[in-house]
């Protein structure tokens, strides 16, 4: 029975409550006539051992105990310790990656040879394209020499006939000093 009684009472008074009661769970709602005064404030131990304790006030109090910005989101710190942490994973990944390689001079030694072969490659591609087939060669070869042989047969035919010349020439030069 005395079961029965204290159900009942729980139940009317659950049916007797406001709708906008502050539950003890609430942070505590400032009122118009307070002004926050030097002497009225408190500190947050005071307000948590004399006031009912909330979770919001529990979240402001933990967060005010981690940073120095008590309302600032925890998110963001550990996004800021996940972008540490990814500064020193990526640094230690190129230093472990330049050990391997086998330091600054071995890859720097690596990189020139790489571009002096490849550079090397495309002179002789370039080579390759500009030079003139072996045979069109041999033909250029042949025409010069006929052209070679052509012109010595005329010189040899102007030395031959050169002293014919200088005869005529002293000839037509004796005609006109006589006159």
């Amino acid at each position: 029975m005395a079961e029965q009684n204290s159900t009942h009472d729980f139940e009317t008074s659950l049916n007797n409550m406001e709708p906008n009661m502050n539950i003890p769970s609430d942070p505590p709602e400032p009122s118009l006539s307070e002004q926050t005064t030097p002497q009225k404030t408190a500190s947050n131990s005071e307000l948590s051992s004399s006031a009912p304790r909330s979770i919001v006030g529990d979240i402001i109090s933990n967060r005010s105990k981690k940073s120095s910005f008590p309302t600032s989101s925890p998110i963001f710190n550990n996004e800021k310790k996940a972008a540490q942490r990814n500064r020193t994973r990526q640094s230690r990944r190129e230093t472990s990656t330049l050990q391997k390689r086998g330091g600054l001079d071995a890859m720097e030694k690596f990189i020139m040879e790489s571009e002096q072969r490849d550079e090397m490659e495309n002179l002789n591609l370039q080579a390759m394209n500009h030079s003139i087939p072996f045979d069109h060669i041999t033909t250029l070869e042949e025409e010069q020499r006929e052209q070679i042989e052509l012109e010595d047969d005329d010189l040899l035919q102007f030395i031959e006939h050169r002293e014919e010349y200088e005869r005529e020439l002293e000839q037509l030069l004796s005609e006109f000093s006589v006159t």
